[in-house]
This record gives C-alpha cells, sequence and structure tokens, in this order.
C-alpha cells in the first residue's frame, strides 16, 4: 500500500522542487556572476536602455554590429554584450552607455569580432552625480 503512494509524492515533490529551483538563463554562462539573468521591469531602468539603445543607434561613427549590442539594465548594472568590429567601436559604445548610466556600473562584456583581446569583463564604477 505505501508503494502506491511512494510514486505520486515522489513526483509531487518533483514538481515543487523544480518551481523553487531557479532556471539558469541560456543566455548566462557558468561564472557570470556579474550577469542579470532578467532584464529589470523598473520605469527607470527601460528609459536609460532605451536612451542608450537610441544613442547608439544614431552614431553613425559606430559599425552596424556595435549599433546591435545587447544592453540590459538589472541592479544597479548597464551590461553591454556582443561582438563588435573594431576596439574604437567597443570604447564608443562603452563611453555612451557611460554617459546615460548615472550611478550604475557599466559591465562591457564586448568582444572583438576578429576574435582579438577586447577585455572582456571590464568593469567602470560611475561616480554618483
Amino acid at each position: 500500500m505505501h508503494s502506491k503512494l511512494a510514486v505520486p509524492v515522489l513526483l509531487a515533490a518533483a514538481v515543487i522542487i523544480a518551481g523553487v529551483v531557479p532556471v539558469r538563463s541560456l543566455a548566462q554562462q557558468p561564472g557570470d556572476a556579474n550577469v542579470p539573468l532578467h532584464a529589470s521591469n523598473r520605469a527607470d531602468d527601460q528609459r536609460v536602455t532605451d536612451q542608450i539603445r537610441k544613442a547608439l543607434a544614431s552614431d553613425d561613427a559606430l559599425s552596424p554590429a556595435a549599433k546591435s549590442v545587447e544592453v540590459a539594465i538589472n541592479e544597479q548594472m548597464v551590461v553591454l554584450r556582443g561582438a563588435v568590429s573594431s576596439v574604437d567601436d567597443k570604447e564608443r559604445v562603452e563611453t555612451i552607455a557611460g554617459q546615460y548610466a548615472g550611478a550604475r556600473q557599466v559591465d562591457s562584456e564586448l568582444t572583438l569580432r576578429d576574435g582579438g583581446d577586447a577585455a572582456t569583463h571590464h568593469l567602470a564604477v560611475r561616480p554618483n552625480s
């Protein structure tokens, strides 16, 4: 009689545990402790994200790759991800993000398309304004 109850109880426990244990996002890789799992839904964070994206898209000095980098904000951090064409693009994207970041930190995970050293995980701290 107990064995008939054991299977449903174990299945129920597995379902409950699966709902509690966070599932790692495909975008986050092991070791990415500073990378937010989900972008913020706060209105201010979304406004800053939109400002950075618009500034990147309208900058004629940036390559198409640099204009399309991923920008996310979570927990007082602006995260930049993607591959850019040059070190100049990388530095320009980081500078533009810093102009809108305010007191947020900018975590640049930008890489160079040709595989050169783009100094990934460069963390720039922005002072309070």
